[in-house]
């Protein structure tokens, strides 16, 4: 089953966040419920180390490479607007920024893509110096999260909590704007 995904990157929230760079090399996703109080929760994800496996790394967004793939290869990451103007001009298939960020929601956060009723587009936004295609996802009541493999821990998690972590150094303090943003655009959701 296919999420219903609808626009919102129009939303203000987003109006200083927007990159205006060429292209967006990740797609990000950012599930949400609400609790039984009707406060709104993310699921966010503590990344495995990649150098020292005994390092804690902080909760952050999950988010991922684009990839792309020439006639007949295997899909590959884009890591860089090079690879992706290399790409573009050789007409390579582009994996949709939805395929990616619900791919990289089952990878980092164990969240299946039959759990995700809507799909938020909130559009290209900045994160250091790329651009990121971000997705709110609407999580339907009961669903049932999978192992995320790519993660040492998720976590459901207030946009209080998360400010707070981001104080304490527990969640990526660049991502907060994101949330933040993100936050305030899922209110009448």
């Amino acid at each position: 089953m296919n999420p219903v995904i609808q626009n919102i990157s129009t939303h203000p929230a987003f109006a200083s966040l927007r990159f205006s760079g060429a292209y967006a090399l990740k797609a990000g996703i950012l599930p949400y419920d609400r609790g039984a109080s009707g406060e709104v929760r993310f699921l966010v994800a503590a990344p495995k180390p990649v150098k020292n496996p005994d390092d804690t790394v902080p909760f952050a967004m999950a988010r991922g490479s684009r990839r792309m793939r020439a006639a007949g290869e295997n899909w590959v990451d884009i890591r860089s607007n090079a690879e992706m103007e290399a790409a573009i001009s050789q007409a390579a298939e582009m994996e949709a920024a939805p395929i990616t960020a619900l791919a990289e929601g089952e990878e980092e956060l164990g969240l299946p893509a039959s759990a995700v009723r809507v799909l938020y587009d909130c559009g290209v936004l900045a994160y250091k110096d790329y651009g990121i295609h971000c997705f709110l996802a609407q999580v339907g009541e009961g669903a049932k999260l999978l192992p995320a493999r790519d993660s040492a821990a998720t976590r459901w998690l207030s946009l209080q909590e998360v400010q707070e972590m981001a104080t304490g150094g527990a969640f990526n303090p660049r991502y907060l704007p994101l949330l933040e943003a993100m936050a305030a655009a899922v209110k009448p959701f």
